[in-house]
């Protein structure tokens, strides 16, 4: 449950980010069903960026294992 707290705040952070950027804020969003959309989109691409570091760490560490 903490873990999830946590990850929400992240979502929640990274969207007001966002929004700051274009002039508006997570609280002028109060319908329910748009901030679940916004949070859902947010959630895949944080899940992306990560899956997309993790498999860049991977190749580095591949091909810098070969080099010994």
């Amino acid at each position: 449950m903490k873990s999830t707290l946590k990850i929400d705040a992240a979502i929640d952070a990274a969207l007001e980010k966002i929004l700051r950027a274009a002039g508006s804020s997570l609280s002028a969003y109060m319908m329910a069903l748009m901030l679940e959309k916004m949070r859902a989109e947010m959630k895949d691409i944080m899940i992306e960026s990560y899956i997309h570091g993790s498999n860049d760490c991977y190749k580095v560490i591949k091909n810098n294992a070969n080099d010994y």
